[in-house]
């Protein structure tokens, strides 16, 4: 083959890149590729320190590992052991951790919080924002490492779940080559039974897909030839694991944002806090918008502690009268142990104080200032508590 026409299909090939990099129109095998490369590749398996990585190459987040075999080096009979590990931190994904939450946490705020048109101002940019962010955020934990040994050659990907493996005998292992495939690279791999198989898409760069294809071939003792036109038909496209791994994120996108929202939404906004008593106690709020007034408590628990909320006798009763001046509002009897627990102080296992929204226990009101007054009670068929504190936080949702 000449150097105007393609190794695999021979046919006529484009202009190269400035970096000296191309992929034939044809068949998408990438040619033209920078010599540095080879060089590297070569001086990973003789052990030579004089060779620095080449540019095009990841730098930190590429680890390329040789144990070498045979007596006549990397290509003898003895084996030999090659990997390649390759993560994708960087300071930028790092930086984007923290805006993808504050993009996030924006979106909630604008949700709960503002009303009107002006919403989707803010909501609409800091979703495209927060998903973009988010993607970026979960390529942390992408990961790829590809073995070569004596017994064959194994590339496992994987971006938490679904991890993707991909083992061929060495025995068997015929050919290696990189194509251009879709917006990235592939290296795909011939064994001698005449099936092709996908080592490793998507591949960022036309050079580390070449870069990969030399220093595996270059290990292993094979010499780079063309791949049959009869494999090619056989070979399967390559394809990203689209749908799984979109239906991943977006799961792994709806638990942060629900949990934002949920936090939102059951913590509130605390608008003060009361020390409940058998006589009642006052407390002023000021509501600046419509909305909804709920109430969450805390109890300490004097001499005793408790398995579950559930083993708490129900002798406590919170009285509740919501007045604005002199006209009560609305009144509510409410069982301070009814509720979802937010925080819990537990000692072997038993708890002796809790805190959280009381079930049943809310009221929507305009807005406006109000007087929330509360006082306790106690049910007489019921067995006592001995309470150390006993408190009530009105919020606002």
């Amino acid at each position: 083959m000449s150097d105007t026409t393609c190794r695999q299909c021979a046919a006529p090939l484009p202009p190269a890149s400035p970096g000296g990099a191309g992929a034939c129109g044809a068949c998408g095998t990438l040619f033209g590729l920078q010599s540095e490369l080879e060089e590297y590749a070569r001086a990973v398996l003789e052990g030579r320190s004089d060779v620095t990585r080449p540019a095009s190459l990841p730098q930190s987040r590429m680890r390329v590992e040789w144990k070498g075999g045979g007596e006549d080096g990397y290509r003898g009979s003895g084996g030999g052991r090659l990997r390649i590990r390759l993560g994708y931190f960087n300071s930028y994904s790092a930086l984007l951790w923290p805006v993808s939450l504050l993009a996030l946490g924006a979106v909630g705020y604008g949700w709960w919080f503002v009303r009107g048109a002006f919403t989707w101002i803010l909501v609409v940019p800091s979703l495209i924002i927060g998903l973009r962010a988010l993607r970026r955020t979960l390529a942390l934990f992408d990961r790829f490492e590809l073995t070569l040994d004596e017994k064959e050659l194994r590339s496992a990907s994987s971006r938490f779940w679904p991890r993707r493996i991909v083992q061929i005998p060495r025995a068997s292992l015929k050919q290696l080559f990189a194509i251009k495939a879709g917006r990235g690279y592939a290296l795909l791999a011939s064994a001698q039974e005449g099936k092709g198989r996908i080592v490793a898409f998507p591949v960022a760069s036309a050079e580390l897909a070449w870069y990969l294809e030399r220093q595996v071939e270059l290990a292993a003792g094979i010499t780079d030839e063309a791949v049959s036109a009869e494999l090619d038909r056989t070979m399967p496209a390559p394809k990203a694991n689209v749908g799984r791994m979109a239906a991943f994120e977006a799961l792994f996108l709806a638990l942060l944002a629900g949990g934002a929202v949920f936090g939102v939404r059951s913590c509130g906004v605390p608008l003060g806090t009361l020390a409940v008593r058998d006589t009642p106690q006052d407390l002023s709020v000021v509501l600046n918008k419509e909305g909804v007034l709920f109430f969450s408590a805390e109890l300490d628990f004097a001499k005793r502690t408790y398995r579950s909320r559930d083993a708490v006798p129900r002798s406590l009763r919170y009285q509740i009268a919501v007045l604005q001046g002199d006209q009560q509002v609305h009144a509510m009897d409410c069982d301070p142990v009814n509720m979802f627990v937010w925080v819990s102080s537990t000692s072997n296992k038993n708890f002796s104080s809790i805190e959280g929204r009381m079930d049943g226990c809310s009221v929507r009101l305009s807005a406006g200032t109000y007087t929330v007054r509360v006082a306790r009670t106690w049910q007489a068929d019921v067995p006592r508590v001995s309470y150390s504190a006993t408190k009530i936080t009105p919020r606002l949702e």
